[in-house]
């Protein structure tokens, strides 16, 4: 999800399944990975967000794509968000 200013929002949402995607470990493993956007490959920094970041992140994320509650509601893990900045 496009934050803007270089930056993107990944939720690691697995469909409301209990274990964490296996690509959210490789983030957190290789926080500096490249995406392709629009055509670009574009070299990013992944950072797991935490506290306050998260909570606006969530909320967000909750305006974008509302199921994303019902996910999270199906789990008792808290589900991984990462922001995406350019480097």
């Amino acid at each position: 999800m496009p934050e803007g200013d270089g930056r993107w929002l990944l939720i690691g949402s697995n469909f409301g399944r209990p274990g964490h995607p296996a690509w959210t470990a490789n983030l957190l493993a290789h926080p500096d990975v490249e995406v392709n956007w629009r055509g670009e490959d574009v070299p990013v920094r992944a950072e797991l967000l935490t506290g306050e970041e998260r909570a606006a992140a969530w909320k967000a994320a909750l305006e974008f794509w509302p199921p994303y509650a019902t996910y999270q509601a199906r789990i008792e893990r808290e589900i991984r968000l990462f922001r995406l900045t350019r480097r």
